[in-house]
């Protein structure tokens, strides 16, 4: 069987677990990782002695930094909207960085039929 090339990194809106009841809720924009956006990610997490696998703030930040192409209904603490840019991401709350990281590794190691399935 040959070798399929990768195509379709087709962004796809995500709404997180913590604004599912949420009106209107925050959305957010994510890519699937390139296959060597992927492995770079994979290179900074590691197994421990249970098996368990474990993904540091570093393989996190490239998931985010590779994945994270935009957002909707992100507002600050004064209601007003926070754009979307790199240094914006700061204010996100950790446990939100940690949700999108692994929905960006997610959706990265499914193709593209599996991926519309998903959704």
């Amino acid at each position: 069987m040959s070798i399929t090339a990768a195509k379709g990194f087709i962004p796809e809106k995500y709404i997180p677990e913590s604004q599912k009841n949420e009106t209107p809720p925050a959305e957010f924009t994510l890519k699937p990782l390139t296959g060597l956006e992927y492995m770079e990610v994979m290179s900074e997490m590691y197994r421990d002695d249970k098996g368990q696998i474990h993904m540091p703030g570093t393989a996190l930040t490239l998931a985010i930094n590779y994945g994270l192409k935009g957002w909707k209904n992100f507002i600050d603490e004064d209601g007003e909207d926070v754009g979307f840019s790199k240094q914006a991401i700061a204010f996100l709350p950790a446990v939100e960085l940690s949700e999108l990281a692994d929905k960006i590794i997610a959706i990265s190691e499914l193709g593209v039929a599996e991926r519309k399935n998903l959704s």
